[in-house]
This record gives structure tokens, sequence and C-alpha cells, in this order.
């Protein structure tokens, strides 16, 4: 099913936003990068009572204490999240102590609990003026997103600095976050890791684990990874069960093991969407269970009743598609919609592409660009390539503007989009023709993975566009696309082999590879059945031969492809597609 199609940039923004509602609070909700902040079996500090004097306990500590403030009192154990009865409690015990750091930091989470963003901000800063670390880490949080003030992300590190240096926990992953994606203007690994390493918590592991597992980070240690992982895991982090069980799943850094994966992704799924939405990926795919739609919508239903977007994502393709489900394109795009809220460029995507083909809403090419562009803008670099592509099929082509879409996409790293801009350069469209730089372009997206660019460089090779003809060449250019994944480049193979091209002449080899084509590409069947006549006698009466042994065809091999020959191979195509 889909997968991260949003990209890390996407679940970094992601993060920011859900990580608000964690402002003053520590979570086990949190969806797309930690499960909880530090518990109070993380928290290093030294609890401490409230610095003035005088200050008893109250009900809104019953009802409002973070487990992990230092300043909360010794008899009070705290809560992850406040009940929204407690702002009432708090009013009345900052109005009897207004000085007090501790209430009015907890005044801030009671309002935040309400959403009244406005007078937690208010109580947040009268609290870290008057000395609460973690009341200047919240309102870090509360600049970071935008929420009762503007977004400001350097004055959201300056906070996570001070709160950090004051010794709040939160402050100091928030600290190690900012420098490790450089949010606030600077970033700086090491830096990082000594936040990280200050917090101590199971959220501060799961971060350290993510510097050792993304390449990005400049420290890549698969091992390093999962020993942080399994630290963070050990005090109970459920974050750090997904990526454990996601290590299991695609063997990374551990033997693969399904089972195990799974074993990992139970145990999260509770609290977290995304292990639901992981559990239902297994079931659809059918990877260590037995493959099953109804189970897979079932937990792809409970990681969308968490909020989960690729959760809202697979729902709505089960409904879209028919699978384990009646298909109902209204309750797709209704799910696709949810998803798009919560910020789901992919699901954005997915509305562009219903109002592109009119599925469950009327075909509307404007809508379907506004989708599309808003998905863009966002930095979804799919997006950009969709744009390109409605263009370059719009009534009439708009060739210029789908170049300079493709253009945006290839410069964001897709690959589809590196391959697009070769192929216009190699047609003419929209741009002089020039093979030179649709060969760039081409090898830009080989190199990034794209095996229809892997085919296209070997009919560069084979025609002699842009470079001396050289069919051995072609040859390994289409191998490399075949084994990638491309099924046309089979055709391209049985030419070469057919004709002795660049390779020993194997007429059984390439009827092989020209089934391997006709079987799974309708455009390979379709160009053997146009192009016969182009073809070596031996290899036309052999393939004839072949589609008698497979029952397909009952006439005579003569080399001739009449409507019996012709109709055997749509019958192999159809046969094998099914």
């Amino acid at each position: 099913m889909m997968s991260g199609d949003c990209g890390v940039a996407h679940m970094l923004k992601r993060f920011r936003r859900w990580r608000l509602f964690q402002t003053g609070w520590s979570s086990v909700a949190l969806v797309i990068l930690v499960s909880s902040t530090a518990t109070a079996a993380d928290n290093r500090e030294t609890i401490q009572a409230d610095v003035h004097a005088g200050v008893p306990e109250t009900e809104c500590d019953r009802l409002a204490a973070h487990p992990d403030d230092k300043q909360r009192l010794p008899s009070v154990k705290g809560v992850e999240k406040p009940v929204p009865e407690s702002v009432t409690a708090c009013l009345a015990a900052v109005e009897s102590y207004p000085g007090s750091p501790r209430l009015n930091y907890q005044a801030g989470r009671a309002y935040q609990t309400v959403k009244d963003y406005e007078n937690a901000l208010a109580y947040y800063s009268k609290a870290s003026e008057l000395g609460s670390a973690s009341a200047k880490a919240s309102l870090g949080w509360m600049y970071a997103a935008g929420m009762g003030v503007a977004e400001d992300d350097v004055k959201a590190f300056k906070l996570f600095i001070e709160a950090a240096e004051a010794g709040s926990v939160e402050g100091a992953e928030s600290a190690g976050l900012w420098f490790h994606y450089g949010w606030g203007g600077e970033k700086n690994v090491d830096k990082a890791i000594h936040w990280y390493t200050t917090a101590s918590s199971s959220s501060a592991f799961v971060f350290m684990g993510d510097i050792y597992n993304r390449r990005s980070s400049g420290r890549e240690n698969r091992a390093v990874a999962l020993k942080w992982y399994w630290k963070a895991f050990e005090r109970g982090n459920l974050r750090a069960a997904v990526n454990l069980g996601n290590a299991y799943e695609h063997g990374d850094g551990v033997p693969q093991d399904y089972a195990e994966a799974m074993k990992f992704y139970v145990l999260a799924a509770a609290e977290l969407g995304d292990a639901a939405n992981k559990i239902g990926d297994l079931y659809y795919y059918g990877k260590g269970v037995a493959q099953s739609y109804p189970q897979a919508r079932l937990w792809f239903e409970k990681g969308a009743e968490a909020g989960h977007d690729e959760a809202l994502r697979n729902l709505g393709s089960l409904y879209e598609y028919g699978k384990g489900v009646e298909k109902d394109a209204f309750k797709a795009i209704e799910l696709y919609r949810k998803a798009a809220e919560n910020g789901s460029t992919g699901a954005m995507r997915d509305i562009g592409y219903l109002y592109l083909n009119g599925k469950g809403v009327p075909k509307d090419l404007t809508e379907a660009s506004r989708w599309y562009i808003m998905a863009a803008e966002k930095g979804d670099d799919s997006a950009f390539n969709q744009m390109g592509w409605l263009r370059q099929t719009s009534t009439p082509p708009d060739y210029a503007a789908a170049m300079e879409w493709y253009k945006k996409g290839a410069e964001a790293g897709n690959r589809v989009a590196m391959s697009n801009v070769g192929f216009l350069y190699a047609e003419g469209k929209g741009v002089k023709r020039n093979y030179k730089e649709a060969l760039a372009w081409y090898r830009k997206a080989a190199d990034a993975g794209d095996e229809r660019a892997m085919n296209e460089i070997g009919v560069l090779y084979h025609d002699e566009k842009g470079v001396r003809r050289n069919y051995r060449e072609a040859g390994i250019w289409y191998e490399k696309a075949a084994a990638a994944g491309n099924t046309y480049a089979n055709l391209n193979l049985a030419i070469l082999f057919s004709r002795g091209w660049g390779v020993r002449k194997d007429t059984a080899l390439a009827v092989d590879l020209a089934e391997l084509a006709v079987q799974k590409n309708t455009n390979a069947r379709d160009q053997l059945k146009s192009d016969w006549e182009n073809w070596e006698p031996e290899f036309l009466n052999a393939f004839q031969q072949r589609l008698i042994d497979r029952g397909f065809y009952q006439g005579v091999v003569d080399g001739r492809y009449g409507k019996g020959t012709l109709a055997a191979i749509d019958a192999m195509h159809t046969a094998d597609a099914d």
C-alpha cells in the first residue's frame, strides 16, 4: 500500500503540528515520530517544590500538573493530559497565588487542553517569566506551531535552548530536534546528540536512533540505531516498538522476520495509528500472515480512527478499488479528504487523481490541478510530476508548461519527473529536440532508480540518437531496466538476441524474453503485433510455435502473423494479465 510518499520533510512538518498538542504534557498518542516525552522514570531532574513558599497543593495540581515538571509537588503524580475541568481549578489557584510559576504553567496546560491558545500562551509566558523551565519549553512549541502567535522557528529555538539550560527535559529534546533538522537556522548533529543525551528520555533515545538510521545525518549506522531504539523500547516507548518492527519487517539491521515485526506492531497498535496501519499492510500483502483484505481493512480502520493519514489513505484505496469492501468512490474520496486535512500530500494527490479521472466526483481538470498544486506547494515532488503529466495530456497539450512542472519535480528529486524531462527533450516537445540533453536527464533518473529511464538510455544507444550506436551498451541498459521491473525492456532485449546485435544470437532466449514482455506489458504486446514484419523469420516461426505450445494458437507455423496469430498474442497477454 502507500508508504510514505510524504517523505521525511513532510513527516517532520506533521510531527511539528502534532507535537503542539503535546505542549505542556507527554502523550503516548503522538503518531508521527514519538510516542511519549520523558516519563517520570526517564526524568533525571530533581523534583522540587514550588520555589514560592506558601503555595500549597491545589486542585489545579491534581488536574493539570505535568509528570516531568521539576516544580511539581512531590505529593502529586501529575497527568499526561489535563481534563477540561482543570481550567476552572487552575484559574482559581492562580487568582490565589498569582506569582506561582508552577500554577501559571499548569493554567497554560489547562487552556491548551480546551484549545484556547491565546490564554495558554499568556499563562505560559507568565510562568516562563517567573522561572518555569517547563513553561518556557511549552512556549517554544507554541511559537514553533504558530498557535496563538505568529510561527517563529528562531524564537522557538531560543526558548528551547533556554528551557534546556534551565533543566527542562522537553526543552533539551526540542533543542536537539532543532539542531538535528536545522529548523532554527543551525543544523548541527553533534549539538543534537548533546541535547538528546542531556534529555536522556525515551523520546530522546528514539531521536538518537533516528540520527543513526538516516543517511542524511552523515552518521548512518543501523546497529547503533537499533541499540537506541531498544533502549527507548525498554522504557516503554511505543514509537521505538514501531521502529523495531519496521527493522524486522524489512530486514534492516536484523534478519527479516515478519512474525517478529507483527509482535512489535501489535504492542504499539493500541496507542499508535502508525502501528495499526503497518499491521494492515502486512495483511494487505500477506507478509508473514495469510493475505486478507478484510483483515487489512480492520487494521486500517483502527489506524484511521487514531487519525493516521496513511491509514486513512489505505482505507480509502480499499474503497476506491473494492478490495475487501464494496467499491465506493464516494467513501474513498471522503477518507482521502480526511487524510488531506491532516496534511497528507499523498491524499491530496489521490483526490487530484479522482477529479482527473472523474471517479466518485465529476471530472474536473481545474479541481484536479488545485489539489495537485496544493500538494506541490507543500513540497510533494510527485505532485510536481503529476502536474506536468496533466499539462502534457491536456487538450491541447501544453508541453512547455509540462516541462516547467517536470523540472520542478526533478529539482525536488523525483526520478519519474527526471525521466519525463528527458522524454520531452528526446521528442522535442515544449523544447527543441536535444538527444544529448535527453540522455543527461535519463542518466539522472536511472541513477535514482527509474527503470523507464534505463530502457530509454538503451533506446538511444540502439537507435544512435545523441550517441554512437552501440548495441552492447543498449543491451546492458535494457537488462538493467528489465531487472528493475521494466517489462517492455524484455522486448527490446528480444530484438537484440533474435538478431545477434551486440550479443550472441539466441532465438530461443529471444522468444522467452518476448513472451515475458507480452505477458506483462500492453505496449509491448501492441508493438509486437504492429511491427511483426520487421522481426527475423526464425523468431516469428519460433514465437508462433510458443503460442501453439501455450494453447493460444491452432494455426500453421508460417511466420505470417494474420488474424489468428494476432488474436493468440492477445490471448497470451490476457491470460497472463489475469
